[in-house]
C-alpha cells in the first residue's frame, strides 16, 4: 500500500478484493479493465504480490487461505463492501454484447454465482433465459452449477415457467440439428428438475422443428426416444409406447440400409440398444413381462456384442433384469442378475465407485423384500458407507440409502430408529432435489407407512397428504404414482375403520389404473384386492368374491401360480369363506396358501409364519385347539428366527401359545375336538365371540397386509 497507493489511491485493496469475490480468479487484463489500470502500473503490482498469487488456468488467485482471510479482515469487514465489489464484477463481466465462446464461458463461470451472492434473482432469471448462457450451461460438465442456479431462482422468480418459454422460442444458431441436439438437452434438465410438462414442451417443439423442415433430420430417432422416455417417467405409458416404436424402427431401418462407416453403424446399433432397454422398463411398468423380458435379452446381444462382458452398459441392462424378475417374483433369478451386475461393475470400477454402491443397494432391497434381514442390512450398509466416501452425504443417492434403512428398521420393527433414517432422507432430497420433488413423495409415503403400522394416524396422515398434494402438482391425476398415494390414504382410512371413505379412495384408484394402463395389470388387480378387502370388514361377502377371483385371474395369467400375491388372495379367500359359514373351504384355502409361500420364500420367512398364525386363528375360532396350537406354535419359531425374541408379531404368537397351552381342554383328545368342529359351521355364525373379523389382537389378520398390497 505504501508504494502503490500514492500512485492510485486504494488500488492494492481493489486488486485483492476483486480477486476475493471472484468464483476461481481473474486475469490480469480481467483486473486491467476492471480497474482502469495502465499496463505497466498493473505488471507493477502483479509482481510485488508474486508471493501472495498464484496463476491457475490462466487465472490469478490466492497461494493459500490465509491470504484470503487477511484480505477479508482488512477491507471486506461490512457486508456492504463486499457486495459493491460483487456488483462490480457482475456489470464488467455481464456484457451480452460479447458472444465469443470465451467471452460467453467466463460470464457463465461468474456471473450466476455473483447474482446469488447479492440474491439478484430477477437478474439471475434474466441472464439463465438468455440464448448463449442457457446453451452453455445446459452442456454436462456445468450441469451441476446450473441445477444449482435452478434452485435459487425457482424460490424466488418465475423462472420454471419463464425458462420453457424462452427455450422453445430461442433458434440457438442457424444450424438445426444443432438446436434440437440443445433442446434435447434442455429437455433433459426439465425432466431432472421435476418440470415434466415443461420438459414435454420442450421435446415437442424439437419433435416439430423435425418434421416441419424439408430435410429428413438424423435426429428424429433420438427425440421420439427422449420424448417417450419423459412420457413414461409422467405416467403416459399408452402415448409412450408408440413413440419407442417408431424409434426402434427408425433404427432398424437405418442398419437395414447403407451405413458406410463402423464408427456411424457402431453408434446406431448402441441406440437401439439403449431404446430397447428404455422400451423394456416401459413394458414392465405396464405389466407387459414377456415383451419386457424379450427387449432386454435385444438389448443385452446387442451390449455385449459392442462392448463386451465386463461393460457398465452390459451391468446397466443385469440390472433391469433384476428389477423385472423381481417384479415377477423371481427372487433367485433377480438375485443373479443384481450379482452379475456388482461384479461387472467391480470388475470394471473397482470397490468404491458410486455404480457399485447402486448395485449394492438394488441387492439390500431384494433381501429386505425376501425378509433376508442380515443379507439386507450387510448391503445397505456397505452401499451407505460408498455413497459417502464417492458422493458425500449431501447426493440424492445417499438419501436414498436411508431411505432403504428406515425400510430395513420398519420390516424388523426397529420402529424407534426408522423415523431418524427417513426424516433425513427426506431432508437431503429436498435440498438437493427441491421440496416438490417426486422422489421426496415417496419417501414421505414409506415414512407414512411407518407410522400406520404403529397406529400414529396424525402423522400418518401429515406424511400421506403432503405425498399426494405433491404427486399431484408434479404429475397430475393421470399418473401411477398419483393413485398409489390414494391407495395409501386408503389404507390409512381403512385402518381406522372409516370404511366408506377408504373405498371411495380405493375406487378412484382403480379407475386411474384401468384408464392408464387398459390391460390386465398388477396394480388393478391389487387394487380389486384392496376393495374386497373392505368389503370383507364391512361384511360384504358377496361383493367381495367377484373382486378376489377377477385378482386371482389376472395375477395367475401375468405371474404365475407360484407368486406372494397368489398366497395373499388364497389367505383372504380363506377368511371369506369362513365368514360365510364354509370352514371345509377356508381350511383348504389357508393349506394352499401355505404351499404358495412355501414355494415361494420357503419355510422360515415371516410371511410364511404370517400364514401360519392366521390358519392357528381360523383353527381356535372353531375350537380345533390342538390344530391351532400347531399352527402358532410354529409361526412363533419362525418369527422368532427372522425378527427375534421382542418383535411384536413373535410375542403376540407366543401369547397364544400360552393362553391355549393353559386352557382347560385336552388338546389331546382328538374326538372332542373332532365333535367341537362337526357343530361349529352352525354355531360361529351367531357367536360374536368367535368371530374372526372381531379378532383384534391379530390386526394383521383380518385383512392380509403384507406391506399393503400396493406395496407402499
Amino acid at each position: 500500500e505504501q508504494d502503490f497507493n500514492p500512485k492510485a489511491s486504494g488500488v492494492v485493496g481493489d486488486v485483492l478484493t476483486l480477486l476475493y469475490v471472484s468464483r476461481s480468479g481473474l486475469s490480469d487484463t480481467e483486473v486491467g479493465q476492471l480497474l482502469s489500470l495502465n499496463n505497466a502500473l498493473l505488471s507493477l503490482l502483479l509482481n510485488a504480490l508474486h508471493s501472495c498469487l498464484v496463476l491457475r488456468g490462466g487465472l490469478l488467485g490466492f497461494f493459500h487461505n490465509h491470504m484470503r482471510q487477511a484480505v477479508h479482515y482488512r477491507y471486506l469487514r461490512s457486508s456492504n463492501q463486499e457486495h459493491a465489489k460483487r456488483q462490480q464484477l457482475i456489470s464488467y463481466l455481464n456484457n451480452p454484447s460479447r458472444q465469443d465462446k470465451q467471452a460467453v464461458a467466463r460470464r457463465c463461470a461468474e456471473v450466476p454465482l455473483q447474482l446469488v451472492a447479492t440474491q439478484s434473482f430477477a437478474t439471475l432469471e434474466q441472464f439463465l433465459n438468455q440464448a448463449a448462457n442457457m446453451k452453455y450451461l445446459l452442456k454436462a460438465s456445468n450441469r451441476m452449477d446450473l441445477l444449482q442456479y435452478w434452485r435459487e431462482a425457482t424460490a424466488h422468480t418465475n423462472i420454471a415457467t419463464s425458462m420453457p418459454s424462452a427455450i422453445v422460442t430461442h433458434r440457438f444458431d442457424q444450424a438445426p440439428e444443432e438446436s434440437i441436439s440443445t433442446l434435447l438437452k434442455a429437455g433433459t434438465f426439465l425432466k431432472e428438475v421435476a418440470a415434466f410438462q415443461s420438459a414435454e414442451m420442450v421435446y415437442r417443439t424439437a419433435l416439430d422443428l423435425t418434421k416441419r423442415r424439408s430435410w429428413v433430420s438424423t435426429q428424429l430417432p433420438y427425440v421420439l426416444k427422449d420424448m417417450a422416455s419423459l412420457l413414461q417417467e409422467m405416467g403416459k405409458y399408452t402415448a409412450a409406447s408408440p413413440l419407442f416404436e417408431q424409434a426402434l424402427d427408425a433404427f432398424r431401418k437405418t442398419l437395414a440400409g447403407t451405413v458406410d462407416e463402423a464408427e456411424q453403424r457402431e453408434k446406431l446399433e448402441a441406440s437401439t440398444g439403449d431404446v430397447l432397454l428404455e422400451f423394456a422398463v416401459l413394458t414392465r411398468k405396464q405389466g407387459k413381462f414377456k415383451e419386457a423380458a424379450q427387449h432386454l435379452a435385444e438389448a443385452l446381444d446387442i451390449r455385449k456384442r459392442l462392448y463386451g462382458e465386463s461393460h457398465e452398459l452390459v451391468a446397466e441392462v443385469y440390472n433391469e433384469m433384476g428389477r423385472l424378475q423381481q417384479t415377477t417374483g423371481a427372487v433367485k433369478e433377480a438375485d443373479v442378475s443384481y450379482c452379475k451386475a456388482l461384479s461387472i461393475r467391480q470388475t470394471v470400477y473397482g470397490e468404491k465407485h458410486p455404480k457399485v454402491a447402486q448395485s449394492l443397494k438394488d441387492l439390500g432391497d431384494l433381501c429386505l423384500l425376501s425378509s433376508r434381514y442380515a443379507s439386507a442390512c450387510e448391503y445397505i450398509n456397505r452401499a451407505q458407507i460408498m455413497y459417502e466416501e464417492t458422493l458425500g452425504k449431501l447426493h440424492p443417492a445417499y438419501a436414498e440409502t436411508l431411505q432403504s434403512q428406515g425400510n430395513a428398521a420398519r420390516s424388523q420393527g426397529r420402529f424407534s430408529e426408522a423415523p431418524a433414517y427417513y426424516d433425513e432422507a427426506i431432508a437431503i432430497q429436498r435440498q438437493t432435489l427441491g421440496a416438490r420433488h417426486p422422489d421426496v413423495a415417496l419417501t414421505l409415503i414409506d415414512a407414512g407407512g411407518l407410522y400406520l403400522r404403529q397406529n400414529i394416524y396424525d402423522k400418518a396422515t401429515q406424511y400421506y397428504t403432503e405425498a399426494e398434494q405433491i404427486l399431484k402438482e408434479v404429475h397430475g391425476e393421470e399418473h401411477v404414482d398419483y393413485a398409489a398415494s390414494l391407495a395409501n390414504l386408503a389404507s390409512l382410512n381403512q385402518k381406522q375403520r372409516n370404511y366408506s371413505v377408504a373405498l371411495g379412495y380405493f375406487e378412484r384408484c382403480l379407475d386411474i389404473f384401468t384408464r392408464i394402463y387398459n390391460a390386465p395389470h398388477v396394480d388393478i388387480a391389487s387394487t380389486c384386492l384392496n376393495i374386497a378387502g373392505v368389503y370383507q370388514k364391512t361384511s360384504k361377502y358377496a361383493a367381495a368374491l367377484p373382486l378376489y377371483e377377477k385378482a386371482l385371474q389376472i395375477l395367475t395369467s401375468l405371474l404365475g401360480p407360484k407368486h406372494h400375491m397368489i398366497a395373499i388372495i388364497l389367505n383372504d379367500l380363506a377368511l371369506l369363506y369362513y365368514n360365510v359359514g364354509q370352514n371345509e373351504k377356508a381350511e383348504k384355502m389357508y393349506e394352499h396358501a401355505l404351499i404358495a409361500y412355501d414355494a415361494v420364500y420357503g419355510r422360515v420367512h415371516p410371511s410364511t409364519a404370517q400364514v401360519l398364525f392366521n390358519t392357528g386363528c381360523f383353527f381356535k375360532q372353531i375350537n380345533v385347539w390342538y390344530r391351532a396350537l400347531d399352527c402358532f406354535k410354529e409361526a412363533q419359531s419362525i418369527w422368532q428366527q427372522v425378527l427375534g425374541p421382542n418383535h411384536d408379531n413373535t410375542l403376540e404368537a407366543k401369547r397364544e401359545v400360552v393362553v391355549l397351552s393353559q386352557t382347560s381342554f385336552n388338546i389331546d383328545n382328538h374326538n372332542n375336538e373332532n365333535n367341537n368342529n362337526s357343530n361349529s359351521n352352525n354355531s360361529n355364525s351367531n357367536n360374536s365371540n368367535n368371530n374372526i373379523n372381531d379378532y383384534d389382537d391379530g390386526e394383521e389378520y383380518d385383512c392380509w397386509d403384507e406391506d399393503d398390497y400396493m406395496g407402499g
